[in-house]
């Protein structure tokens, strides 16, 4: 669930919101946290570009709320920097020909099979040395297909995460966090 959160939040307020095609767009840079030159991760068929403003609120929300704390302010996990700390989920973007690397996953069945377009100096959220979430994002800029990994630590020459998940142009995300 904090897989998809993220990624709610990264589709809806970090990256640009103009649509591009992808004739008229630019190039997409490549390298951490490239410009994407307004170009959307996902179709506008996805369910994450769904226009909720009119849904009913569920009927469990103030429990919800509840349990998370009304007083409590909300932690927003982007940008640049809080309390002197880099904070967010950076990403790194490939081209087709980017290396792809072996993947040992604790929990295979929950997710997608390597081998993944992972640079070895791929950017880890909180570093290279945190102990936190340590997701990586990958963002293949050829085939438009967004790969990420959760709790990533390095292994030899390949990557051992919890459960994964791939989004391209016209598949869903497959995970099970």
């Amino acid at each position: 669930m904090k897989r998809w959160l993220f990624l709610a939040t990264l589709l809806a307020g970090a990256l640009p919101a103009a649509l591009v095609t992808a004739q008229d767009a630019p190039k997409v840079e490549l390298g951490p946290n490239a410009n994407l030159g307004g170009r959307r991760l996902l179709p506008d068929d996805s369910p994450w570009r769904r226009d909720i403003s009119k849904d009913s609120v569920d009927p469990n929300s103030a429990k919800i709320l509840a349990r998370i704390g009304l007083d409590k302010p909300l932690h927003a996990d982007f940008g640049p920097e809080w309390q002197v700390a880099t904070i967010g989920i950076p990403y790194v973007v490939v081209s087709k020909d980017q290396a792809k690397v072996p993947v040992t996953f604790t929990y295979a069945d929950e997710s997608n099979p390597g081998p993944y377009p992972i640079p070895p100096d791929a950017p880890v959220e909180g570093g290279p040395k945190s102990k936190g979430d340590r997701h990586i994002i990958v963002l293949d800029r050829d085939t438009w297909t967004l790969w990420e990994l959760s709790n990533a630590l390095p292994d030899g020459k390949g990557w051992k995460p919890f459960p994964t998940a791939k989004a391209g142009k016209r598949t869903r995300a497959r995970s099970g966090t």
